[in-house]
C-alpha cells in the first residue's frame, strides 16, 4: 500500500511540474495514468478529477470535462469553482443544456457571488439563452466590480453587443481605458469596439440605398434636332467692334555682359 501511494505522489508531483512549465501535453499523460488507478487518497482522487477536467476544457473537449467535474462536486458538493466549470463545459460543445448549465452557474454565484469572472459568464450565457434583462444586470454587476479586467471585459462587451448596447459598451471600455490608460489589452478591446462599430454602420448605409430604390430606370428627355439640320439655338459669330490696333514698339535691346566685364561703378 506504500509503494502505491508512493507512486500516486510522485506522478501527482511530475504532472503539476510539467503543468507549471508549460508542457501540459506530458503532464496530461501523468494524469491519465493517475485516473486509471483505483486505489488513492480522495484528495488526490479530487485532484486528478480537477486537473483532468481544466484539461478537456482546454482542449474543448466538454463531454469528457462534464464527466469529469461532476465527479468532483462528489467530493465536495458545495465548491463554487467547481460548478462554475461543470456550468460552463455544459453550455458549450455539440449538446450544450442549457437548463442544466443555468442551475450551476446560479449554484456556484449562490456559494459565492463576488467573483467578476462568473459574473461575467453567467451574465453573457443568459444574454445568449435569451434572458437579456437578466443577463445585462450580471454583466454590469461584474463591470463594476472589475472595470479594468481584460477577461472580464470580453464577455461583458460581447453580452452587450449581442444585446443591441453598442453605445453603453462604449461608455464600459472609456471607463476602462480610464482606470487602466496603458493596459494594451484594454486599448485592443477598444480598438475592436469601434471597428466593428464601423463595419455595422457600412452595412447599414450599404442597406439603405436598395430600400429606396426605384423599381424602373427613369429616362431623361433628349431634343434632337428636327430636318437633320442644326439646333434651333444657334449661336452668333462674335464681331469686333473696336478698331484696329497699330504696331508695337520695338522692344529695347538686350545687353549681354561679356565674361571679363564689371559692372560700371
Amino acid at each position: 500500500m506504500s509503494r502505491m501511494l508512493n507512486l500516486v505522489d510522485e506522478l501527482l508531483s511530475r504532472s503539476r511540474h510539467f503543468h507549471k512549465l508549460g508542457r501540459r501535453h506530458e503532464a496530461f499523460d501523468l494524469l491519465i495514468r493517475l485516473a486509471d488507478l483505483r486505489e488513492m487518497p480522495i484528495h488526490t482522487a479530487e485532484e486528478v478529477e480537477v486537473r483532468l477536467g481544466e484539461s478537456y476544457l482546454r482542449q474543448r473537449r466538454y463531454k469528457q470535462a462534464r464527466r469529469h467535474f461532476a465527479t468532483a462536486l462528489t467530493f465536495q458538493p458545495d465548491n463554487a469553482r467547481y460548478h462554475f466549470f461543470l456550468a460552463h463545459a455544459l453550455s458549450h460543445g455539440p449538446r450544450p443544456n442549457p437548463r442544466r448549465a443555468s442551475e450551476h452557474y446560479a449554484r456556484s454565484l449562490e456559494l459565492d457571488s463576488g467573483k467578476p469572472i462568473r459574473l461575467s459568464a453567467f451574465g453573457l450565457f443568459l444574454v445568449q439563452i435569451g434572458r437579456s434583462a437578466e443577463g445585462l444586470r450580471h454583466l454590469r454587476r461584474a463591470a463594476k466590480i472589475a472595470p479594468e479586467s481584460p477577461a472580464v471585459l470580453k464577455r461583458v462587451l460581447a453580452g452587450l453587443l449581442l444585446a443591441n448596447r453598442a453605445e453603453e459598451a462604449r461608455r464600459v471600455l472609456l471607463n476602462a481605458r480610464f482606470c487602466a490608460p496603458h493596459d494594451p489589452r484594454v486599448l485592443a478591446l477598444w480598438n475592436d469596439l469601434h471597428f466593428q462599430m464601423i463595419r455595422k454602420e457600412q452595412q447599414t448605409a450599404l442597406l439603405r440605398p436598395k430600400a429606396n430604390r426605384l423599381e424602373s430606370p427613369v429616362l431623361l428627355p433628349f431634343d434632337r434636332p428636327r430636318n437633320g439640320g442644326s439646333s434651333s439655338c444657334r449661336t452668333r459669330a462674335a464681331v469686333r467692334q473696336d478698331g484696329p490696333s497699330g504696331t508695337p514698339a520695338p522692344r529695347s535691346i538686350l545687353r549681354v555682359r561679356k565674361p571679363g566685364q564689371r559692372h560700371a561703378q
